[in-house]
């Protein structure tokens, strides 16, 4: 109750959060999936199986596509992942049905760069075929799947990485030289609005400052919604030594970054 009724509890937050800037329709689809899908069918059947098999049945399957991703940014949580381990399609879909027909309706997909995946799409189209929303988040190397993917309707929502300006994108994402003209893509067609999307950046401290937030915030203007996440130290890291950066610094991006994206959130703090 006492944390309900602080405006500054971060779960408070996250709870208006979801009510403010979901987009409805995903809103809605998730309501039925975890409150329906998940709740009523998945529990009934989850208890069912764990009496008929005698073990545990999860109600939520952690599932990682791919550990692979074109980046090396310093504070990446998943530096323990490696680059080269990735499931198949037939893989992908072994779980995800092998896990319904148990009762588990819902899973979540996180890793490396999903698009990197050969399969990532045909993948999101089963997930599809099976009812459920499909969140893709990207560091926006790989355009034209994104585009397919969102013109396919396979991805309801995206959330991309705005790794940091322009000029220090490179030394951000862990490379002594990167193109950045297939982020400019994904950039300028994710601001065509064909689909709900976000932006958001890993602020790290030593490789953002408020200058380059705002020419970041500059960079993605006419957003919806930019968040910008503070670092945290996951233990598993590339680097060495990162660390986020203060209350007072991250307000003061958000000040900056409100100037060209005025929904600019805080996330970490």
């Amino acid at each position: 109750k006492a944390g309900a009724a602080d405006p500054s509890n971060i779960y408070t937050i996250l709870a208006k959060s979801m009510l403010t800037d979901i987009d409805r329709g995903i809103l809605k689809h998730m309501l039925l999936s975890l409150g329906v899908e998940a709740g009523y069918f998945g529990t009934k059947e989850v208890r069912a199986n764990r009496e008929k098999y005698g073990c545990n049945i999860p109600w939520q399957i952690l599932l990682d596509p791919t550990s692979a991703c074109n980046l090396k940014c310093k504070g990446c949580w998943a530096a323990e992942y490696g680059y080269k381990q990735s499931l198949t399609y037939d893989e992908m879909q072994s779980i995800i049905s092998q896990g319904r027909d148990l009762g588990t309706h819902m899973y979540m997909l996180t890793g490396g760069e999903p698009l990197i995946s050969d399969d990532v799409l045909s993948f999101m189209e089963k997930i599809k075929e099976l009812g459920f929303a499909v969140k893709l988040d990207t560091n926006g190397s790989y355009p034209e799947r994104l585009k397919k993917a969102v013109e396919s309707g396979l991805a309801d929502y995206v959330a991309m990485d705005i790794k940091n300006s322009k000029e220090l994108y490179a030394e951000t994402a862990g490379l002594s030289f990167f193109d950045i003209e297939p982020i400019e893509e994904s950039v300028e067609f994710l601001l065509k609005g064909n689909v709900d999307f976000e932006f958001r950046t890993t602020v790290v401290n030593g490789f953002h400052t408020v200058q380059s937030i705002e020419a970041a915030a500059k960079w993605i203007s006419g957003a919806p919604r930019y968040f910008l996440q503070n670092f945290i130290d996951s233990g598993c890291l590339i680097g060495e030594g990162i660390t986020g950066v203060s209350k007072e610094e991250m307000l003061k991006m958000k000040n900056a970054a409100a100037k060209f994206v005025p929904n600019t959130q805080l996330r970490g703090i």
